[in-house]
Parts: structure tokens; C-alpha cells; sequence
């Protein structure tokens, strides 16, 4: 299903939660410390989509039908916060629960691993490109949607990130366990995302 076996799909949940546990391991340790001038690691992840551009982005900025997409996250605008643009403030939580979860509606299962993900719009080029800064305790860093036309029926997505690993050195250490996870995760979700326009082709 969406491009990963049930046991592809259990290798990406248990590679996420473990990354998340990580993260919250190394954000307690950096919250103790003194501030340092952040490390910062990128990643970008890919899909190519069979409908037009304009499609795409109106799906992919839908923030509150994100998580019909996103691997076990819920998406939603901060109170008071204008919808798009240049300043909109948009809260994720992923973890577990997430399906049932809101910003009045919090599970008590983020104990085990979840964690919010609160994000400002600082560009904003429809329908194109959507920059966020990520403000949050746990992610910090900046992150890109793009959307680019390859025809008039085809449309490639981008997602990039550029994360501001917490802890020094030793959150540098644990990278390549939160990449993964995180690589998996956002695999998954834009396959999903993809398949979302063979279903609905219209």
C-alpha cells in the first residue's frame, strides 16, 4: 500500500518513534545547557504526482486534510492566525494518537513520543513555494514545500528541510537515526499524498 509493505510500514513506525524519542532526549539535555550557535543537516525527499501543479499545491497547503496524507500527524492553524500567507501560523503534532488529536484535543499518549511541531509562514509564492520557520521546542529549522510543473497534467513536490540539531555534537551523533526516520516517514506520506490523485483523478 502507498509504495511500502506492512513490514515496510512497521520498520518506518518503529524507526519514527524511536526518533522522536531521541529528539526529546537530546531537546531535555539542550534546554539544561547553555545556548550554542546551532549545528544545521538538510534533507529533501521527493514525488513525482500525476495531476497539474495547481492541483497539487491546493491539496498540500489544505493544512487541516494534511494528516489524510501525513504518516500519523494532525495539522491545524494556530487560534487567531490568518489562513495563508506570509505570517499564518501552523501547528503539526505527530506521534501517537494523532488522528484524533487538535489544539483544543491533545492525546495523552504524545508522553511516548509525540511531539508539536509549530510553524510561521516567512514565504509565501502560490502556487509554488511555501517557506515555514519551525519555532517549536523540538523541531527547529526551516522547511520548504515546491510544486513544479513538468506538464500540464504532472507535477513534481518537494520537500526540504534544514534542521537546527539540538544538543551540539552529540545531536550531530544522532542524525542519522532521526534522518532515517524521518526519510521513511516523508517517503511514505508523499507517496500517500501521490496516490490520493489516482484515486481522484478529476
Amino acid at each position: 500500500m502507498f509504495g511500502l509493505t506492512g513490514a515496510q510500514l512497521l520498520i518506518a513506525a518503529l524507526l519514527l518513534s524511536l526518533t522522536w524519542f531521541l529528539i526529546k532526549i537530546l531537546w531535555s539535555h539542550q534546554e539544561s545547557s547553555t545556548p550554542a550557535s546551532p549545528l544545521r543537516r538538510s534533507l529533501t525527499i521527493t514525488v513525482d504526482i500525476d495531476a497539474a501543479a495547481d492541483r497539487v499545491w491546493k491539496k498540500v497547503v489544505d493544512w487541516e486534510r494534511q494528516g489524510e496524507w501525513m504518516f500519523a500527524t494532525s495539522v491545524w492553524l494556530a487560534p487567531g492566525s490568518v489562513r495563508h500567507g506570509v505570517g499564518a501560523e501552523v501547528v503539526a503534532y505527530t506521534g501517537p494518537g494523532a488522528k484524533r488529536a487538535s489544539a483544543s484535543n491533545l492525546p495523552l499518549a504524545r508522553i511516548f513520543g509525540g511531539f508539536i511541531d509549530h510553524m510561521v509562514i516567512v514565504q509565501w509564492e502560490p502556487p509554488v513555494r511555501c517557506e515555514v520557520l519551525h519555532v517549536g521546542k523540538v523541531v527547529r529549522g526551516v522547511g520548504v514545500f515546491e510544486v513544479q510543473p513538468l506538464t500540464d497534467q504532472r507535477a513534481r513536490f518537494i520537500w526540504s528541510e534544514v534542521v537546527e540539531l539540538p544538543f551540539g555534537y552529540l545531536g550531530a551523533l544522532g542524525w542519522p537515526l532521526i534522518a532515517l526516520g524521518t526519510r521513511v516517514a516523508v517517503k511514505f506520506s508523499l507517496n500517500r499524498l501521490a496516490s490520493t490523485f489516482k484515486s481522484n483523478p478529476a
